[in-house]
């Protein structure tokens, strides 16, 4: 098995080169997807200026290289974007609406 089953973490295997590039791969996800808290759902492309660690929920209709990522979380690690595709069950806090939302049924829906 090369990955965790629940969040698709990397596993360093025996006698890797360079394990420190999988470990920070891991910590670099964890980094995203625990304690989910996104700015807002309504970009369709990346915004022009972006902080370390921010993080959104990629629109419908999504354009440039968030093509193909839709309904996924997008954060700005390491100067770039990294999206990750939610799982059944996350909960994510949804500051610009002030709501926790739940992705299932293959949507972000409210959580309650």
């Amino acid at each position: 098995m090369e990955n965790t089953p629940n969040l698709a973490m990397p596993y360093i295997a025996p006698a890797q080169a360079q394990k420190h590039v999988t470990h920070n791969d891991a910590i670099r996800l964890l980094d995203a997807v625990v304690q989910i808290a996104v700015e807002t759902r309504t970009f369709t492309s990346p915004p022009q200026a972006a902080a370390d660690g921010h993080r959104l929920i990629v629109a419908a209709g999504a354009a440039e290289e968030w093509q193909g990522h839709e309904n996924e979380i997008a954060a700005w690690q390491d100067a770039s974007w990294h999206c990750y595709e939610p799982k059944p069950g996350w909960t994510c806090w949804l500051t610009d609406e002030g709501r926790l939302i739940v992705w299932r049924d293959d949507s972000w829906n409210d959580a309650l």
